[in-house]
Parts: C-alpha cells; structure tokens; sequence
C-alpha cells in the first residue's frame, strides 16, 4: 500500500511539473516596442562571415565604436546583458536575440515584427548563431514568461 501511494505521489507530481512546462513554453510573450537593436551585416565591419557567431559580428562592431554590450560567460556561451548601455532587469526581463534566419530559430517560438518583416526569437544563443549573408538579427528587450 505505502509503494502504490508513493507510486501515485511521483505521477501526480511529474504530471504537475510536466503541465507547468507546457505552460511556460505556450505563453507568448509580448517584446518591447522601441527596445530594438538591429545588427545589419557589412563588409566594412567583417570581410569575411564564413564560419563567424554573431558573438564574433558584435566583438568586430564595439572594436570599431558602433556597438557596446556586456556579456557574461556561461557553460552555453555569451549570455547579454547589456546592449548600448541598456541593462536588462534580470528579474523581469532579457534581450533576446530575434532573426529571420529560419535555421536559427523554432517553431512555437515568440514572433517580432518590425519594419513589416516577421523575425522568430532564436533559439540559439549569440555564440552559436552563425552569420549568413543577407539575414538579419534583432536584439529585443523580452519580458520573462
């Protein structure tokens, strides 16, 4: 009796953490209007993408004084923090990273529309989002869900 209501206590408890995430992951989160940074490539900042991050495209822009950020390392990568001398509140929001680059991004993922193109939030960080020619990347500030 003292295992099947064990038993019965662990499925009612992974139903519960497992509905939890669904939730999370369903809720549509509405970004920032104004917040935006867009990151357009040129050939003047980097010569050469092939095989570059955007973490890569950010370091080349500050080098030249048309971008700053502040980043932290993580196991991951670069996690943002600050962009342009905006510094997102860690307990309600963060700059996501949002781009045309269907590769890059999820489907389910927040949508972001700005200058009438739809962008997907990334589902990558900036370390491991690789340049391509003619896309596009956004930094949006994001409430947290």
């Amino acid at each position: 009796m003292k295992n099947t209501k064990k038993i019965v206590l662990t499925v009612l408890a992974l139903a519960l953490v497992l509905s939890t995430l669904l939730g999370l992951m369903a809720c549509n989160v509405e970004p920032k209007k104004g917040t935006e940074v867009v990151i357009t490539l040129d050939s003047n900042v980097m010569a050469d993408i092939t095989g570059k991050s955007l973490a890569d495209y950010m370091a080349a822009l500050e080098e030249k004084g048309e971008f700053t950020y502040v980043a932290s390392k993580q196991s991951w990568g670069l996690f943002v923090e600050s962009i342009n001398g905006r510094t997102a509140d860690s307990k309600t929001e963060y700059w996501a990273v949002y781009t045309d680059d269907a590769d890059f991004s999820f489907e389910g993922a927040n949508e972001y529309e700005f200058n009438g193109i739809t962008y997907l939030e990334a589902g990558f960080g900036v370390s491991s989002i690789m340049l391509k020619e003619g896309k596009s990347y956004l930094f949006v500030l994001t409430p947290l869900a």
